[in-house]
């Protein structure tokens, strides 16, 4: 017979075993002990080893993905409400500083190709982003807007050059050819709406005036 493991069962072992010194050392020593090539190492064996072991959790990447949202969610709500902000910046900084920027610019070029690739190949896949995207998508961007709007204005007001030195550094890096067809195509879907352009774009030549010439 077996033996169901609910989702209060786990909570209940998880909370017993935070509850004990030694098992929270154990898991603080091997996390720090994880390295970049532990995940490579990892992949390489059960691809080597055990396929079908890796495909199964390939295939469960959505609901970790979901867990790992919710832990997200949950995680900068607890945080916020129990540790100052000052704290959590230089803890936050200590932590940017280590991320291996390497490890994470080869990880992005490795999925921009795979999703590519998926993308040319699979019209279905097509179709099926682009009901996601017509669907849940205009609320995710305006979130993502409206988080992008706020950060940007705080880091003028903090550093007025660091925002030029960031789009310098980002262009150099972009296809241009690519960027071009996107910026064109978000124009023509801007300009298909009642924004008021003309006002914002006297607003903006007159900043730009103001801080060229000082008037």
């Amino acid at each position: 017979m077996g033996i169901e493991v609910t989702g209060k069962t786990r909570g209940s072992i998880l909370e017993q075993i935070l509850k004990t010194p030694a098992y929270k050392d154990i898991l603080r020593v091997n996390l720090n002990e994880m390295r970049k090539e532990t995940g490579s190492s990892l992949v390489k064996t059960l691809l080597s080893e055990d396929p079908e072991v890796l495909l199964s959790l390939i295939s469960a990447a959505t609901v970790f993905i979901n867990t790992l949202v919710g832990a997200s969610g949950e995680l900068a709500v607890r945080v916020r409400n129990m540790y100052p902000p000052e704290m959590l910046k230089a803890y936050l900084i200590s932590m940017a500083e280590d991320i291996d920027r390497e490890a994470v610019k080869e990880c992005s070029a490795a999925w921009s190709e795979l999703v590519s690739d998926l993308w040319k190949a699979s019209s279905d896949v097509r179709l099926q982003a682009r009901k996601n995207i017509l669907t849940s998508g205009p609320m995710v961007i305006a979130g993502a807007i409206n988080t992008a709007a706020r950060s940007i204005n705080s880091l003028v007001r903090d550093d007025p050059n660091a925002l030029n030195t960031f789009v310098s550094k980002v262009f150099r890096d972009v296809d241009n050819k690519e960027i071009s067809l996107a910026t064109m195509s978000l124009a023509e879907a801007f300009l298909d709406q009642k924004w008021h352009l003309a006002s914002w774009a006297w607003a903006l030549v007159r900043k730009r005036m103001r801080r060229k010439f000082g008037i």
